[in-house]
């Protein structure tokens, strides 16, 4: 008889604006989604005020969940715009932070990869990307939610077709 599948699995789409997150629940070869949303940040606040917003709410929300893995979007940077690539390294290294305090495996994944899992194409928008997970869980809600938030889904869930393989 095959061993169960029971796990939890957060994916992260680090920003200072906003960071998306999802946890995802794969128990016996289903997937379903338990939690999605986003922190959002002011931009008139100090960098030191927003890293710790995001680290407070992403703390209650691994204390709520509890996952034993932890998926990042791997940073890149665009030649048009470093300096948002700084920024979201702030968010993204308080953010891998928290999962080193729970202990948890931490992976990060490409976008372009995760795409290419979720949608068969590496270049598809987020919009795109948001589309068929709407489809995938057979939830229109996830279409309302935003950019951010699906992304993260995209992570969690890519990390199981990449990585766990079930």
């Amino acid at each position: 008889m095959a061993k169960s599948l029971d796990y939890t699995i957060v994916g992260v789409d680090p920003g200072l604006n906003k960071t998306g997150y999802a946890f995802l629940n794969v128990k016996d070869y289903k997937c379903s989604v338990l939690k999605m949303g986003v922190i959002s940040t002011h931009g008139s606040s100090d960098l030191g005020r927003r890293i710790s917003l995001i680290v407070e709410e992403m703390r209650k929300h691994l204390s709520e969940f509890s996952p034993e893995f932890f998926v990042v979007e791997k940073i890149y940077s665009h030649i048009k715009y470093p300096y948002t690539s700084v920024l979201m390294a702030h968010a993204r290294g308080a953010l891998l932070l928290c999962a080193m305090e729970r202990g948890m495996l931490i992976k990060d994944l490409p976008a372009s990869r995760v795409k290419k899992a979720i949608t068969g194409n590496g270049k598809a928008s987020k919009e795109q990307v948001r589309s068929v997970l709407s489809r995938m869980f057979e939830d229109e809600a996830i279409e309302k939610q935003p950019l951010d938030a699906s992304d993260a889904l995209a992570l969690a869930l890519g990390y199981v077709f990449l990585e766990r393989k079930f």
